[in-house]
């Protein structure tokens, strides 16, 4: 099957809202983190720069022996950073602009 194919598949799979890929996109979860995905996109290098590389030269020897878990705690810290700026900062600036505009 052809790639372009199988993504206007799912594409087409996800307008409908048919599938079980579908159902398991629709939980609060994923609706939580595509909200605040801008926020998580532009703060995440900084979150992984300042805090996950620094922490990475003091213990080098986690990031061989505890990859996953390093791996798991950066994309935590990446979430939970990117949730309070879209909680505290986006939301907030984003519902004045609204008002300022009406």
């Amino acid at each position: 099957m052809n790639i372009d194919l199988a993504f206007a598949f799912l594409i087409i799979l996800f307008v409908l809202k048919r599938g079980a890929a579908s159902r398991f996109f629709e939980k609060p979860f994923w609706a939580r983190i595509s909200a605040c995905s801008f926020a998580i996109y532009m703060t995440h290098e900084d979150v992984l720069c300042s805090f996950v590389f620094r922490f990475l030269e003091k213990h080098p020897s986690l990031a061989e022996t505890h990859t996953l878990t390093v791996s798991a705690v950066a994309v935590a810290l990446c979430y939970v950073f990117g949730l309070l700026i879209w909680k505290y900062v986006e939301l907030p600036v984003t519902r004045w602009l609204k008002s300022r505009m009406q």
